[in-house]
């Protein structure tokens, strides 16, 4: 993207920000306020404030002002929504001016990272928890029987640790180590190892995005060639996992170590929901599993920022994160620093780290980013779509575009995550349960 059109936009949002730290000094100052004026103030949620006020009134080109409206109907444009009623309309409307309130806010205060309007900027954090099976809404990290060799097995089966050497059944040696030296940095996105973003909608199969985009990485690695493969192979076929209910990447992993491989994406696609009556027959009959796609072993990589970084080193590694909160709803920029107080809900892929300074970035913008501060990060690939994260839709423009071409399919999707931060098990728990797959060597 140019970094011209990138200070564009980001002028426009210092803009803005003018604009609404205006009206609320307005509000806050004026006698005899309205209630319209009032809203952003309260506490009121935006079903409350409907009970007491119209939907028309909301709706109309002065709530809460014209700039804020304006950039309400900018953003609806943009992201092609079209609401069946006024009533939802105007739900929408006052959950997407809360959100920019919150987005504003961070923004003006000194900190690792930014916020940003997105593709979710008109659901209340409860609804993207709901929509991706978050916080609350997740199914939890469940611990399934698991097999071994297509048998059953007790859950409390031995960890897998780093450093071990495993004879495969064909009495192959399956080496488990790291790379002997571990990089300063290291981007699998820039060496081609990584696929472009995916999204998962409504199907709670983050864990199959990942277990994927790590096979994915693992054939790069062996073969020169990266591949789409199936995750809907995985949410129909692996009966320990959940389909689009929850899951966990380590036993995908063990899925096709039992299994024939992954076939490829194009051939077996994503149909955002787990096929049943023998889903699996029937659609495997139409695909043929890609060489180099066998698990012959997974490793579970060790809760420790120095075992994290050198597995990414290796090859792409399969990561779970807590993500429920508001902060990730939104993140746009910079390394998110937040620690890991609640239970891991997301499965994600790190595919690479390094040292971030946002004076070094070319979209930098003198006193719009001087409050980003520099540190170490682990960049990860998420499955929310191409409107989210890193060179997501800043510019609102390409997203109307994107609807229309191909040209959303070529941005990256990604979040940086503060590494050698200090936090029990990493920045949003990203050491929590880090495994990756050491793929079968085959002809």
């Amino acid at each position: 993207m140019a970094t011209a059109s990138l200070s564009f936009h980001k002028a426009a949002m210092v803009a803005l920000s003018s604009y609404f730290a205006l009206f609320l000094s307005t509000v806050l100052s004026a006698h005899g306020a309205t209630a319209q004026q009032n809203f952003l103030t309260s506490d009121l949620s935006a079903q409350e404030y409907l009970q007491t006020t119209t939907p028309n009134v909301v709706l109309s080109v002065e709530f809460p002002t014209p700039e804020l409206h304006s950039a309400w109907e900018h953003w609806k444009n943009a992201f092609n929504r079209v609401y069946e009623s006024t009533g939802e309309g105007a739900l929408r409307k006052l959950t997407w001016l809360q959100n920019h309130a919150h987005i504003t806010n961070h923004n003006s205060m000194a900190s690792s990272f930014t916020l940003g309007h997105n593709d979710f900027s008109d659901l209340s954090n409860d609804e993207f928890k709901q929509k991706y099976h978050l916080g609350e809404h997740s199914p939890g990290i469940f611990m399934p029987k698991g097999r071994d060799s297509g048998k059953w097995i007790s859950s409390e089966r031995k960890l897998r640790k780093e450093n071990d050497v495993y004879i495969s059944e064909d009495g192959d040696e399956v080496d488990t180590s790291t790379v002997d030296d571990v990089p300063a940095e290291k981007n699998w996105v820039e060496e081609g190892a990584v696929t472009n973003v995916k999204n998962q909608w409504f199907c709670g199969a983050c864990w199959a995005f990942s277990a994927v985009g790590a096979i994915e990485g693992a054939r790069f690695i062996q073969t020169g060639n990266l591949t789409d493969l199936s995750i809907q192979q995985l949410i129909d076929c692996d009966l320990t996992d959940m389909g689009c209910g929850g899951g966990l990447m380590s036993y995908a992993f063990q899925y096709d170590e039992d299994d024939t491989g992954l076939c490829a994406l194009e051939d077996y696609p994503f149909a955002m929901h787990r096929h049943w009556f023998y889903g699996c027959k029937r659609y495997m009959a139409y695909c043929e599993p890609l060489k180099h796609t066998k698990v012959a072993k997974y490793v579970n990589v060790t809760a420790t920022e120095e075992a994290l970084t050198a597995a990414i080193a290796t090859q792409p590694v399969s990561v779970a994160v807590t993500a429920g909160g508001v902060n990730w709803q939104f993140y746009s920029s910079g390394v998110m620093d937040e620690s890991c107080e609640d239970e891991v809900d997301h499965g994600v892929l790190a595919v690479g780290y390094g040292h971030y300074d946002p004076r070094n970035e070319p979209e930098f913008v003198v006193g719009t980013d001087s409050t980003q501060s520099a540190m170490d990060y682990y960049l990860v690939k998420n499955s929310w779509g191409s409107w989210w994260g890193i060179d997501g839709c800043k510019f609102w423009m390409l997203c109307a575009l994107s609807f229309l071409t191909e040209l959303i399919s070529i941005i990256a999707s990604d979040i940086r995550l503060g590494r050698n931060i200090g936090h029990v098990n990493g920045s949003s728990c990203i050491l929590t349960l880090a495994s990756r797959p050491i793929l079968k060597a085959e002809d």
